[in-house]
């Protein structure tokens, strides 16, 4: 046994000097393609995706430089789940239709949800804690920072369709899966089945999205909900995740989404038509409302009720009250 952990910390520390050296001429590579195009770009937007790509870089070079810690745990924190819950809600109140809405906030939730179920249908164990430089749970097969965050930028990249946003989408899922290996938590494989996964995620998301344009009709998503529902079930009540909060937040969610989904099928909702200070205002709002949920509640049952209700509010209070805040 104590060769086993001593093979596995050779191999980590192999793994270590392994991303130090490679990145380096890589990193230079792609500061000098960024700089290039900075020069010949005059899109605004490409600026702000540009500018965060080198950002990006520089603590990627220095905690490369320095080895140090908490500059991998900020990286790795870029990864978050939870971030991109709350990334998602604020563009979704920010997109002109309930199609882009859920498109942005679809591969989340998916990938989310599938993550979890396949963690505990795999059962492939993390590499020994002694390896850890962070505090982690559950199994390790697939990642869930690589999974949720290649989705969700797949996603963005292929809505809005600007070439810095795809290098945008590269580095930053190339970062995050970078070091969930570097902090131990991951092996190499995990994080590579992680990124496929979240690819996966975004092809089935984008189909809905797609659909949605196509024929105008949200039965895609509808789909979709479902397929989320059935995986929170299984994670919650036959797998017995052991991220409890995680599994439940996401299995209250999706009941939400889904009321929300039916009754905008039957409503026929589709554009969103109040202002945007009322969309900025509403959707600091539901942040704000799905933190307390979060922090307010820690029995099973109440979690998924309240994030059911939060879920329903955050996707309809756009139409529920289109005609007060024009």
């Amino acid at each position: 046994m104590c060769q086993f952990g001593e093979s596995f910390f050779i191999s980590f520390s192999v793994y270590r000097r392994l991303i130090t050296c490679v990145f380096y001429p890589i990193i230079g590579l792609y500061t000098g393609f960024l700089l290039i195009l900075l020069v010949v770009v005059l899109n605004r937007f490409d600026y702000l995706f540009i500018a965060l790509s080198l950002v990006l870089l520089v603590v990627f070079s220095i905690a490369l430089v320095s080895s140090s810690i908490d500059l991998w745990v900020f990286l790795t924190r870029l990864g978050d789940p939870e971030l991109y819950m709350v990334i998602g809600i604020l563009l979704y109140y920010l997109s002109p239709n309930v199609y882009a809405g859920l498109g942005i906030t679809a591969p989340v939730f998916f990938s989310g949800c599938l993550n979890l179920f396949l963690k505990y249908t795999f059962m492939e164990p993390r590499p020994p804690v002694e390896q850890w430089f962070i505090k982690e749970t559950g199994y390790g097969f697939p990642s869930g920072h690589a999974q949720v965050s290649s989705s969700f930028w797949s996603m963005f990249s292929s809505l809005y369709r600007r070439f810095s946003i795809v290098l945008f989408t590269i580095l930053i899922v190339t970062i995050v899966s970078t070091s969930r290996i570097y902090l131990g938590v991951h092996y190499v494989h995990q994080v590579v089945g992680g990124v496929l996964f979240g690819l996966l995620g975004f092809i089935v998301s984008y189909t809905a999205y797609l659909y949605g344009l196509r024929h105008g009709s949200i039965l895609g998503f509808i789909i979709l909900g479902f397929v989320n529902f059935v995986f929170g079930v299984f994670n919650v009540f036959f797998y017995g995740v052991e991220e409890a909060s995680v599994a439940s937040t996401l299995l209250g969610f999706s009941i939400g989404l889904l009321l929300f989904l039916v009754v905008a099928w039957w409503r026929m909702w589709s554009i969103v038509k109040i202002g945007f200070e009322y969309r900025v205002f509403l959707a600091v709002f539901s942040i704000l409302l799905v933190f307390v949920v979060q922090v307010a509640f820690s029995n099973l049952f109440a979690r998924i009720v309240g994030f059911t209700i939060v879920g329903f509010i955050v996707f309809a209070s756009p139409f529920l009250l289109e005609g007060y805040c024009k």
